[in-house]
């Protein structure tokens, strides 16, 4: 997104964004979701030249070329995918999560409560791109805090459609999802800031700019506020993964023992639909023996596990 908004060389800012972009697509899960979310940033930003889409095409077809090759896709859900209610209902959970208590009790008044203002970010969210797009008549000031929604968005969309059959609803509050939905909020801020500059400029004579600037000024200052209080909260929370889960874990390739890893993810618990995916687990445990990865790395050969074939 940086290099995207750069005002100088465009072929410059083109390679070193598709650079970043294979970067991100083998860094993370849902990394290739970038090529398709900075191609709106592009057209926003003034790449609309044949030769600047055919060259982010490419790109993205080389990118996703290689990421896929030798992919081993597994059907959530038993095939199953889950229907549009439903999807959104995680998707808007997984975005209102980030501003609770992320080790609260996963109940359904709970859980709407955090998918409610999952829809308020969202819905203030398209009010200022809907508000600024029509004060500016374009979009390429905010397209950088567009491109950040959009990613988190998606990003929300594709774990809905690949955890809400297999792990429950309730897997949109786990903690590994905050620091991505975190983004969204930062990018509505950064929405919230763009709109309330185009709307003091209009501020005596819209009674719209108005509402939308009193409205913006006082989620932005809730919004300050409540990350700080959680960020603070969150240093006296001790870590879910503890000795024993890393002995535990040292030990698995060996003992063939999980279950002294429940509580730690859906995977471990027998009484989630997952479950049935614990031999998977295994394999990876024993991939990341093999590689001397994570708590493996600085254990002697003889120590890690079954010896390879």
């Amino acid at each position: 997104l940086w290099a995207l908004d750069r005002p100088s060389s465009r072929w410059g800012s083109l390679w070193i964004a598709a650079t970043c972009s294979i970067f991100a697509t083998f860094s993370f899960a849902n990394g290739f979701l970038v090529w398709f979310c900075l191609a709106p940033v592009c057209w926003m930003l003034g790449y609309r030249r044949r030769r600047h889409l055919i060259f982010w095409l490419v790109a993205a077809t080389a990118g996703l070329s290689l990421f896929f090759t030798g992919y081993s896709f597994h059907a959530p859900g038993g095939g199953q995918l889950p229907g549009p209610f439903t999807a959104g209902k995680f998707a808007l959970a997984y975005i209102g999560n980030a501003l609770f208590g992320h080790n609260g009790p996963a109940t359904p008044e709970r859980f709407a409560l955090i998918a409610s203002v999952g829809v308020a970010g969202v819905a203030l969210a398209i009010v200022n791109l809907i508000f600024v797009r029509r004060q500016q008549g374009t979009c390429s000031r905010s397209a950088v805090w567009i491109g950040m929604a959009i990613f988190v968005l998606a990003s929300a969309a594709t774990a809905a459609l690949g955890r809400s059959m297999t792990e429950g609803l309730e897997s949109a509050l786990a903690n590994r999802y905050v620091t991505l939905s975190l983004v969204f909020w930062i990018a509505l801020l950064g929405l919230g800031v763009d709109a309330v500059r185009e709307g003091i400029g209009s501020f005596a004579s819209s009674r719209s700019a108005r509402v939308l600037v009193a409205a913006n000024l006082s989620i932005g200052v809730l919004l300050v506020f409540t990350l700080l209080a959680s960020n603070i909260r969150s240093l006296s929370v001790p870590p879910r993964v503890t000795p024993a889960h890393r002995a535990c874990l040292a030990a698995a390739p060996e003992t063939r023992n999980v279950e002294c890893l429940f509580g730690l993810h859906p995977v471990f618990d027998p009484t989630k639909p997952s479950y049935e995916f614990r031999s998977l687990a295994l394999d990876k445990i024993d991939r990341l023996a093999e590689l001397r990865l994570g708590v493996f790395a600085d254990m002697p050969q003889q120590d890690r596990g079954r010896p390879t074939d």
